[in-house]
């Protein structure tokens, strides 16, 4: 069903024009993914939720892309996720491919150095598919270890599928671009933050160990 806060007045399109599903597990980053969509729509009037289908869905539009936008309930996990994004593809047969989108914790290192705030996106290397889950990694002893160097190595035992190779097309095309061009994620969040009054937008600029600055915007309710 939609979510009972979708605009009944908004703009309706065929079940079959979204194509794309984007999950979000904590109710803040529900709410991040509703803000970032350019035009909220209605549901759908040719939409007819199976009985099996329990999740709530927030329709809309990012750029030319139209998306489907719901939330994990309690408790979370990868099998509360597998089941909504089974719901999501079952109701919505024109998908093409899935987004989970969320918060991380930040990977402060001297070589990458990762803080709160910053955008990460998967991508394949080597035997990873991107994104590596917890308990597919091991920690073991080195048999000789070098002297002065840590004696535990982390053993990768699996990995979590690829993206599309749409989205990895399309992640290439913007590392580049980002690479020679400024960033507009600070002017989408400068946008965001006039279209949605009772939200204010604070950006806090840091230095990274690396030498490179970094930007952490933090949305309040006011």
């Amino acid at each position: 069903m939609a979510s009972p806060f979708t605009p009944a007045n908004g703009p309706h399109y065929s079940v079959d024009s979204y194509t794309v599903g984007w999950i979000a597990a904590l109710p803040d980053e529900l709410q991040a993914a509703q803000i970032m969509l350019d035009e909220e729509h209605a549901e759908p009037n040719d939409f007819s939720q199976p009985q099996n289908d329990s999740n709530t869905y927030t329709y809309g539009r990012v750029g030319e892309h139209h998306v489907i936008i719901t939330g994990m309930p309690r408790p979370y996990g990868t099998t509360s996720a597998a089941t909504m994004a089974t719901e999501m593809t079952n109701s919505h047969p024109n998908l093409r491919f899935g987004l989970f989108v969320g918060i991380g914790a930040g990977v402060p290192r001297p070589k990458h150095d990762v803080r709160l705030g910053d955008v990460v996106v998967s991508n394949p290397r080597g035997q990873s598919g991107g994104v590596i889950q917890y308990d597919l990694m091991k920690a073991h002893q080195q048999a000789n270890p070098v002297p002065g160097a840590n004696e535990s190595v982390s053993e990768l035992t699996g990995h979590i599928g690829a993206p599309p190779q749409a989205l990895q097309k399309v992640l290439t095309d913007l590392s580049t671009r980002h690479e020679r061009e400024e960033s507009k994620i600070p002017a989408i969040m400068e946008e965001s933050s006039t279209c949605h009054l009772p939200y204010r937008f604070e950006t806090l600029s840091y230095l990274g160990s690396t030498g490179n600055d970094g930007q952490i915007v933090i949305c309040t309710l006011d």
